[in-house]
């Protein structure tokens, strides 16, 4: 994905979100920042690495996994299985 492409990802992000999200740190840095890996290793990586701001991360895991169970549960599960 080029710069700009992830520029307008983001943008498109920013624009979308909720209240709630805004105050994310995402950057259009740290929205790309898995794009080396697979998917599932992105998504996992996602789920489970906090980054520079693991107290926002908490909160929106927390958040998620209150308003999306079921999501959040099979995330854990695809974490907890990666790492087998």
């Amino acid at each position: 994905m080029s710069d700009e492409e992830v520029a307008a990802v983001y943008q498109s992000f920013i624009n979308g979100r909720s209240e709630t999200m805004s105050h994310t740190p995402v950057t259009p840095e740290g929205l790309a920042r898995f794009d080396d890996l697979t998917p599932v290793q992105a998504v996992v990586k996602a789920w489970t690495v906090p980054g520079s701001h693991p107290d926002w991360h908490n909160h929106m895991k927390a958040m998620l996994s209150n308003q999306m169970p079921v999501l959040a549960r099979a995330l854990d599960r695809l974490a907890k299985e990666e790492v087998k």
